[in-house]
């Protein structure tokens, strides 16, 4: 080891260098102390730099001991730099900057480690405690060294011990003497818990990582209510939109889910009691117990899962409601499905096959592609790129000039108004995106001369507004289901503790399908 010695001549006189030096000796260290001047650097040695809080060598240093200092951060491997609080000044804020170069040197040099004490004790009146704590320090971080284990490089001697100079939260205190009530405090726990309901809540709209499951407090059930204890929710883009603050704040999550009865309100006794199982189209979003108007849930067999259960009630009813209701999509006709590998674009493909109508479609990837492919065996010529509005120019190009009969739109921006203009005579186009209704843009009525139906779909307010109507729309569907006219759509199962995670692999849209949460008992 070589011995920087930086020191006031007050300092001196107590010998701290000669005595840690001397400590270090008998734990068999070899020792050279060297003149700033004179001092070469290598990477073998460890270098033992003297300092003083009282004149910190970095606020006094000449031109060339900052260049000396340098060079040594620079070259060096190994680096104690021990500053020294003298003639009771015990706290300077001088002496962090001997810190705030370590830090430096450690971020830029990689082959450097470089060390800081600082001793806040007198040592005048504590010599051999001290000198022993340092040498001991010294030796025990170069054994740690050696043997690749961690090491600390912030230290401090204060009150007769080294001490590691950081903070640590303790939460029991800052939860109680938190004034703030956008601070929330998180702690894992169960979803299902007998007297208690749990909901998902955004703190801060646009921030994913303050997501997280509150008390859900309530009142008696409505007579129009069912309760529903969820094992299962399906996630739509919707509810990643509101998460984001991409969507209007009045705009609820949508909460569908699946699970088992466990209230009825006064009117929907005749229908359900507890322990059915069924599937919710709306609901409490992301609930332990969700709630909802007994018109938006429909009983499932006990042959189909929670899991694909959720999967089911929106997507199909957007899909029923979109081709069925506003398109009346028929035998021989032409559809263009945006997004297809999305959980609505494969149920519309499977409306649109079992119909018997021609399907054009655009996907966003090439792994999307080859699933609509091999899948749905929709020919690769009829699959275009949603990124671009080169689909109009195929469609219209493989239509004879004349379009598609449908279109069942969800994009936004350039390529809904291209998908627009390329609707057939007397075609229906169906919007179930938001973005540009949102922005309240404009649309150009040309098209409307070759006796064009656009058509706005929204569940929410269908449901709220005429829910009777959601009813008979999910007895068709689970009808249908019970016949084998259809089947599930393929999921990504994830816990609903993994929320967040969930949120944003919707957000990429590198999922195909749908995403389905799920939780236990425990």
């Amino acid at each position: 080891a070589r011995l920087l010695e930086f020191l006031p001549e007050g300092l001196k006189a107590h010998d701290p260098s000669n005595k840690v030096a001397s400590e270090l000796v008998n734990k068999g260290f070899q020792l050279a102390s060297e003149d700033w001047s004179e001092s070469s650097v290598d990477s073998v040695s460890s270098y033992i730099i003297f300092d003083s809080s009282e004149r910190p060598l970095l606020r006094h240093a000449s031109a060339e001991q900052f260049s000396r200092l340098t060079s040594l951060l620079s070259k060096a491997a190994k680096v104690y730099w021990i500053s020294f609080g003298s003639n009771n000044e015990l706290t300077r804020p001088d002496n962090a900057m001997a810190v705030g170069v370590s830090r430096t040197a450690r971020n830029e040099n990689p082959s450097i480690q470089c060390f800081t004490v600082d001793v806040q004790d007198s040592f005048a009146q504590h010599v051999t405690d001290i000198s022993q704590t340092l040498a001991g320090f010294i030796a025990s971080t170069e054994d740690r060294m050696t043997n690749g284990e961690f090491r600390e490089f912030e230290l401090l001697y204060r009150n007769g011990k080294l001490q590691i100079q950081r903070l640590v939260a303790e939460q029991r205190l800052k939860t109680a003497i938190s004034a703030s009530p956008d601070q929330v405090e998180t702690e894992d726990t169960i979803l299902h818990q007998e007297g208690r309901s749990l909901r998902i809540s955004v703190s801060k709209p646009g921030l994913l990582n303050t997501l997280a499951f509150v008390d859900d407090e309530r009142g008696n059930i409505g007579a129009d209510e069912v309760e529903i204890k969820s094992y299962a929710w399906g996630i739509n883009f919707s509810d990643v939109f509101i998460a984001l603050g991409q969507l209007p704040a009045t705009q609820p999550m949508v909460g569908e889910s699946s699970g088992i009865i466990t209230a009825v309100g006064s009117n929907f006794t005749a229908t359900y009691k507890p322990g059915d199982r069924v599937a919710a189209m709306f609901g409490t979003p992301y609930a332990s117990r969700t709630r909802t108007n007994g018109h938006l849930v429909h009983k499932i067999p006990d042959s189909l899962s929670f899991t694909d259960a959720a999967s089911i009630t929106l997507t199909f009813a957007t899909a029923y409601y979109s081709l069925f209701d506003c398109a009346n999509l028929q035998k021989g006709q032409t559809i263009l499905i945006h997004s297809a590998s999305g959980a609505l674009g494969q149920v519309a493909i499977k409306i649109a096959q079992r119909l018997g109508a021609l399907i054009f479609a655009t996907v966003s990837s090439s792994s999307k592609r080859q699933l609509l492919i091999e899948q749905y065996g929709i020919p690769e010529s009829h699959i275009f790129s949603s990124r671009t509005t080169d689909f109009a120019q195929g469609v219209k190009r493989l239509t004879n000039g004349l379009g598609a009969d449908v279109v069942l739109n969800s994009l936004s921006g350039p390529m809904l108004h291209a998908s627009w203009e390329c609707v057939a005579p007397f075609g229906n186009f169906v919007e179930v995106g938001k973005a540009d209704i949102y922005r309240r843009s404009q649309l150009s009525m040309k098209p409307f001369e070759n006796n064009l139906r656009f058509s706005s779909v929204d569940l929410v307010k269908l449901s709220q507004q005429r829910p009777e109507y959601c009813q008979r729309l999910l007895q068709k569907i689970f009808a249908d289901l019970a016949a084998e006219f259809y089947t599930p759509l393929s999921v990504t199962k994830m816990p609903i503790g993994d929320i967040e995670k969930a949120f944003r692999l919707m957000q990429s849209r590198k999922h195909t399908g749908k995403i389905v949460l799920e939780a236990t008992d425990d």
